[in-house]
């Protein structure tokens, strides 16, 4: 069941996923981060970007033995992290490409 807490109606995962995205506003340049918390329809990242919330990213989870999947996501909410320099940005995935949230949802699975 999803509240305003859970935005999120599938099982996450708990682990620290390496991502490299970029994002609409500046489609050249891709930034290095990873994923705190990662579900088929979203993921928590840690970034120094300034985006404001809608941007779209393209996004490339690495989930393992080599094992990448692209995604495109949308920026909904931010929070400042302690240190001041970086924040906590929650990304809704908006398309998985064909496929994409089954193999997605089966690797959160057989990781959790």
């Amino acid at each position: 069941m999803t509240n305003a807490l859970n935005r999120r109606s599938s099982p996450r995962l708990d682990r620290v996923v390496p991502v490299h995205y970029r994002s609409n506003t500046n489609s050249l340049a891709y930034t290095r981060s990873f994923a705190l918390d990662l579900s088929a329809d979203g993921a928590r990242i840690v970034t120094h970007q300034d985006e404001d919330p809608g941007v779209r990213f393209k996004m490339t989870l690495t989930l393992g033995n080599g094992q990448t999947l692209t995604v495109d996501g949308e920026r909904v909410w931010e929070r400042p992290l302690d240190n001041g320099r970086c924040k906590l940005v929650g990304v809704a995935f908006k398309s998985t490409g064909l496929g994409g949230h089954t193999a997605l949802s089966r690797w959160i699975s057989a990781n959790s």
